[in-house]
Formats: structure tokens, sequence, C-alpha cells
């Protein structure tokens, strides 16, 4: 089982209390996947949250990788707010530890709970804005010679 220690390095999770940490634990689920297995493929349907206790993940949206997230990072935060199907495919690239929590479970402890509501839909927007600037830094390196075509 996964310790609150562990909950204080990871981004979502560092400004909690160990009160609020402790109901967290409460309702997350370890799984294991080997590696090549997948997490969760572009449009199922979304019903948790996920977070890498270790190892990465790859990020696909059809061929295209999006992203390779690691240890801490949190996986499915956008159909956690709009409640949509999956944006894009989950691969575990090595043998993997990864903690899910149920969305209605998390939602149930944030409608109980103010202060963890305010902090989850903090962290999820600061990780959010973080991802956005990171893909537009890749798409204007890579299509940068593309302006002189113009």
């Amino acid at each position: 089982m996964v310790q609150s220690y562990f909950f204080k390095n990871i981004y979502t999770f560092k400004e909690f209390t160990e009160d609020e940490i402790n109901k967290i634990i409460q309702i997350i689920n370890q799984i294991q996947l080997k590696t090549g297995e997948k997490l969760f493929s572009e449009n199922d349907e979304s019903d948790a949250l996920y977070i890498i206790i270790n190892s990465s993940a790859m990020i696909k949206k059809g061929s295209m990788v999006l992203s390779i997230l690691t240890q801490g990072e949190c996986i499915g935060e956008i159909t956690f707010l709009n409640k949509e199907k999956r944006t894009a495919t989950v691969t575990a690239i090595e043998d993997s530890e990864i903690i899910k929590i149920k969305y209605d479970d998390l939602y149930r402890l944030m409608e109980e709970n103010s202060q963890i509501a305010s902090k989850i839909y903090k962290s999820i927007a600061i990780i959010l804005s973080k991802r956005l600037v990171e893909i537009s830094n890749t798409i204007e390196t890579r299509f940068q010679p593309l302006k002189f075509l113009c």
C-alpha cells in the first residue's frame, strides 16, 4: 500500500495536509501493468484518475506520441473535468504500479471537503497549463522551418 509520504512528492497532492492525504488513501486502488499493456484506449469510457507510482507511460493520439509521463504524474485529468471519453491511449513502457482513483469516489470526497476540492482543481489547472505550454513549445520547434514557406 502506498504510504502518505509518497503523496507529498506528487504535484497533485503537494499542498494537502496529512489528514487530507489519508482521506485520499482511503479511496485509492493500486494496479499493476506489464510492459506494453494499455491502461486505456482513446475513446474508452472514463471513470478514474491515475497516478504513476513507478516507471513511465506513453500517451498517444492515433499514431502520434503526445507525451511520456513518469513517476508521480497524473493521467486522466482532462476527462475528470469534462466527463467525456478518453482523449488518448495510455500504454505502460515498462512494468508499472499505478494508483487508480475512481472519479465517483473523488467527486464524493470533494463534495464533503471543499478544501480538497479547491486543491484538486487548482493542481489540475496548473498541470494542464504546463502541458499546454509543453505541447505549444514542441509544435513551435517541430514546425519552425515552415514559417519560411509562407
